[in-house]
């Protein structure tokens, strides 16, 4: 076959230096799609992706007082993928972020005015390798991966690791 399609879902923790000192890991979850197009090169295939990815976790702050972050991210990347019973690849892509930040209290703190809250967009580019492991006869593929993010206007986001599962459709 020339063309398929697979159905899965990453599970991972991204890392950002948080507002002060120190750095937090953030876990994450994102639904994905892949097609697979063949190549002229046998066994190798060109893997188009999407992948949506939702981050609420937040890292240790007072209760009194704290700055929440949540943001939603689409991805759209182009990979190299050798298929056989392990399988790597490597991918380059880009990301769309729409991040909410609230400025949140609770007694005895209370907010007059807040100059922090707000919502911002970003986009990155990113370069993504992993080696998955085919099972099934290759419908499913469990693909453990480190996603290195480059934005053009947050210096704070680093990179992202975790497991991506995958099912193949047809």
């Amino acid at each position: 076959m020339s063309h398929s399609f697979a159905l899965g879902a990453s599970l991972g923790w991204l890392r950002r230096a948080d507002y002060g000192v120190g750095e937090s890991e953030r876990f994450f979850i994102e639904p994905l799609i892949h097609s697979y197009f063949a190549t002229p090169l046998r066994q190798f295939f060109l893997r188009p992706s999407a992948f949506l990815s939702y981050v609420w976790a937040q890292p240790e702050m007072p209760a009194s007082l704290r700055v929440e972050e949540t943001d939603l991210y689409l991805g759209l990347g182009l990979g190299f993928v050798y298929d056989w019973v392990l399988v790597p690849s490597f991918t380059v892509g880009t990301q769309f972020i729409h991040r909410n930040i609230s400025l949140q209290a609770s007694d005895p703190v209370t907010i007059e005015t807040d100059l922090v809250s707000t919502s911002e967009r970003h986009i990155a580019l990113y370069v993504q390798g992993g080696i998955g492991v085919s099972l099934f006869s290759g419908d499913l593929v469990l693909e453990p991966f480190y996603r290195q993010r480059f934005f053009l206007d947050d210096q704070r986001e680093g990179g992202a690791y975790g497991l991506e599962s995958s099912y193949a459709l047809f």
